[in-house]
């Protein structure tokens, strides 16, 4: 006997949650690039700043900080509220991360 295909309901699905998710995997993705460019291992914890004058953008990383450390293997998370003067500079929501291998000794 064939079962009626689930449907989803519409009232249950948060859209703020949805696009806090989105950037968080944004995050991991620009994370895991600049490792890769960087030579950071993903073994080795970092410290990461990331800056952007998006308030809801803040919110997620304030909210979600525990979460996004465990998952990018980092030792710090900081945030900053970018002045909206700075914005024209940048091309995309992503306006500064600084990622640092606190393991790493420069010469």
């Amino acid at each position: 006997m064939l079962q009626q295909y689930p449907v989803a309901d519409n009232n249950l699905i948060d859209v703020k949650i949805e696009k806090s998710f989105e950037y968080i995997k944004e995050l991991f993705l620009h994370l895991e690039n600049i490792r890769a460019e960087k030579e950071f291992l993903l073994l080795k914890p970092a410290k990461v700043v990331v800056s952007t004058s998006n308030s809801e953008e803040l919110e997620t990383l304030e909210k979600n900080e525990l979460f996004i450390k465990k998952l990018a293997n980092l030792e710090e998370l900081t945030w900053s509220k970018l002045r909206s003067s700075c914005t024209k500079f940048f091309k995309s929501s992503w306006k500064l991360i600084s990622i640092y291998d606190i393991n790493r000794t420069f010469k």
